[in-house]
Order: structure tokens, then C-alpha cells, then sequence
């Protein structure tokens, strides 16, 4: 560049932005762990302290009870859209029966690093949902110990749904979410 057309750029993470920023946070993380002993690796990535047990609890999904219906069960509808794209994984899910709700089975497809697409199939008419507030949902980034939770908890008799992690991978939201399935149009 010829001199006097030199820019200076002040870099905030909007966008896309945020997510090239958010990855070069982790190498340069990453990197650190590798040379660094396991005291400073702690103090980078403290230990989460959520209460796991109590809220994965029975008692914790008693408080959302749902009837467990008699039906005849409905083969999915996996005939276009989303449906269709992960029509292997939701037949297969379907077939193994209602576990959300009384009636309904969740049913998820690896689709990215630590991140599941989800899906809602009604087992009475074979519906299959694909909710806006949950198409993804992301395991936590986060020390928990020697403990390994999946990113969705479930009980077929209740319309609980803990997530532990972050929905459509929205960052800003990751942590533990409470998700009664009347609020996403479930049970």
C-alpha cells in the first residue's frame, strides 16, 4: 500500500466474526493446556459445580408429569425436508418407542462437533417436529469431572427437558436449561 492509505482495524467479534474469534480462543487454549502443568490447566478451565444429580433426578422430572398413553403406534413421516434427511436415524428411533411425553420420541443425528439435530416424533400420527427452539442442541464445554452427561435428559412420563449445554448453538446460552416441553409445544 502506497503510504497514507494504511488502515488500522479495531477487531470486534460480531457474527462470524465471533466464531473465527470464539475458535482461536480455544487453539490458543489448547496450546496452552499442552505446555502448561495441571495447576495452570485448572485455573484456565475451572471445575463446574452444577448440581448434575439432583437435577437429572427422578424427582426433578416428577414435578412435569405426563399420562402414559395406550396407542397404536405410527410409523414416522420421513418422506421430505429434515424428516427425510435423517430418515435412517429417525426410524430407527421410533421404532424403539416413546421416551419424551408420554407419546413422543426423541430422536437425534450427529451433526457436528459435540452437537446433536433434533427431532420430535409423535408416535400416535407419525408427525415428526423439528421445533425451532431446539433443531440443535450442543453438549457443554465445560470440566465436569469424571462425570459424562449427554447434552438432552428425558423421561417418558414427564414433559421435563434438561439441556446441558446450549440450543442452536447459541453460546450465549450455554450452561443447564430447564425446558418444560409445553413451552416448545410438547406434552
Amino acid at each position: 500500500m502506497p503510504s497514507g492509505t494504511e488502515r488500522s482495524f479495531i477487531f470486534t467479534p460480531l457474527g462470524e466474526e465471533a466464531a473465527l474469534h470464539s475458535a482461536l480462543t480455544l487453539l490458543l487454549s489448547v496450546a496452552t493446556l499442552a505446555t502448561a502443568g495441571a495447576a495452570e490447566a485448572a485455573d484456565l478451565f475451572p471445575a463446574c459445580t452444577a448440581p448434575f444429580e439432583h437435577l437429572f433426578s427422578e424427582n426433578a422430572f416428577k414435578t412435569h408429569p405426563v399420562s402414559v398413553p395406550v396407542y397404536m403406534r405410527t410409523p414416522p413421516d420421513v418422506r421430505a425436508g429434515r424428516a427425510h434427511l435423517y430418515r435412517t436415524v429417525i426410524s430407527s428411533d421410533a421404532a424403539a418407542g416413546a421416551n419424551f411425553a408420554g407419546h413422543y420420541t426423541i430422536s437425534s443425528a450427529g451433526c457436528g462437533t459435540r452437537t446433536a439435530c433434533i427431532a420430535f416424533i409423535d408416535q400416535r400420527s407419525g408427525k415428526v417436529h423439528f421445533p425451532a427452539e431446539m433443531l440443535e442442541a450442543s453438549r457443554l464445554w465445560a470440566d465436569i469431572g469424571d462425570r459424562d452427561y449427554a447434552a438432552l435428559h428425558y423421561r417418558r412420563n414427564s414433559n421435563l427437558l434438561v439441556l446441558v449445554g446450549s440450543a442452536n448453538e447459541n453460546s450465549d446460552r450455554e450452561g443447564i436449561s430447564i425446558i418444560s416441553g409445553r413451552t416448545i409445544g410438547f406434552g
